[in-house]
């Protein structure tokens, strides 16, 4: 079983596609969701029969039933599954975010769940600071996972062994004596250290997530934070900081505390990109008509799809293959809340410049 990517999936050539969402209420309910997953699967067998009865439905998820029995995978705290098979190989992602109850097989994978910004399911990547070492986590598929930047050192021991640091803080009176004036405090020493080593971690850091589009959140206490933002300046865009070490804070309340942090942040930025999307349309950049919208897609000229979650047809076959094949060309979709924003339209599409 893989490890469900989007850029990946989308990609994935299939007459025939299952995708299971089951919500994961109370991590303590093991034996419920033993039986939900098995009765979930039942219920996509029963439509993949209803499809096509030439599909072996059995073998088909085969390796979806594993989790059926595996308890050990329903440890590990999220708030929702993700499964989605295609016959030849089937992807997973626990996510943090409330999802849907749903069963839905076509021609393409249902993904329009995990575009909801407002549940946060979004991937993250925290970098937790500490005074003289540093380690970088994955949020957003169940528990953080700790990962490792080839060739970068974690702690300021392996980096700096011999403390030259204090060296370069003392005045020689002329190249050829060993004699020094001038004297630093030790706490001097140590400070000019930290900064020496926050700034190679910040450097580091910036280079091995260049490629990454997920958003950096800075995790420590409220001196080493703010100790590392002062160095790390322009080199790192960090997206929210916590005042709390990642690696001593209890799985729950970290993700509790994300999403009361992250709420107001997403609010604020898409309020913002749904007023410069009004004026897009209002310029030709963009549309609100739905015909045209499905003409634009097959050009591939859809930047950015927004999609309404009460839009009348939101898990319908013709939303997905209108989302997937937005996907497809590279674009992006955002899901809107009525509740959050003033959006009236089942769809809205922004064009490429």
């Amino acid at each position: 079983m893989k490890k469900l990517d989007i850029a990946d999936i989308t990609k994935r050539e299939g007459s025939t596609f299952v995708s299971i969402y089951m919500p994961l209420e109370d991590p303590q309910e093991v034996d419920q969701y033993l039986v939900k997953s098995k009765n979930l699967i039942r219920q996509a067998e029963s439509l993949l029969a209803e499809k096509d009865a030439s599909i072996g439905v059995s073998e088909f998820l085969k390796e979806a039933k594993n989790i059926t029995e595996d308890r050990q995978f329903w440890n590990d705290r999220a708030d929702g599954l993700v499964l989605i098979a295609d016959g030849e190989e089937t992807f997973i992602k626990k996510v943090n975010g409330r999802i849907p109850e749903k069963v839905f097989v076509g021609e393409k994978p249902y993904l329009l769940p995990l575009f909801d910004g407002y549940e946060k399911m979004d991937d993250y990547v925290a970098l937790d600071i500490g005074k003289d070492c540093f380690a970088l986590y994955e949020l957003g598929a169940g528990k953080g996972e700790c990962f490792a930047l080839e060739g970068v050192k974690m702690r300021f021991e392996e980096l700096f062994g011999d403390r030259d640091v204090n060296d370069h803080d003392k005045n020689s009176t002329n190249g050829s004596t060993t004699s020094y004036h001038g004297h630093t405090t030790k706490s001097q020493n140590d400070e000019k250290e930290q900064e020496k080593y926050f700034r190679y971690v910040s450097d580091e850091v910036a280079k091995g997530l260049k490629e990454d589009d997920r958003k950096l959140i800075l995790c420590g206490t409220t001196v080493s934070v703010a100790a590392f933002k002062k160095i790390a300046g322009d080199k790192l865009d960090i997206h929210l900081s916590i005042e709390k070490p990642f690696s001593s804070a209890e799985e729950g309340e970290l993700r509790d505390l994300l999403k009361e942090k992250l709420l107001p942040i997403y609010l604020e930025e898409l309020k913002i990109s749904l007023e410069q999307l009004g004026n897009l349309v209002a310029n030709g950049l963009g549309s609100k008509d739905r015909k045209e919208i499905q003409q634009e897609k097959e050009k591939g000229r859809i930047d950015t799809l927004y999609v309404s979650k009460k839009a009348h047809d939101f898990d319908s076959l013709e939303m997905n293959d209108l989302t997937s094949k937005v996907l497809e060309t590279g674009g992006k979709v955002v899901v809107v809340n009525p509740d959050y924003h003033d959006f009236p339209e089942d769809v809205i599409a922004q064009y490429r410049f």
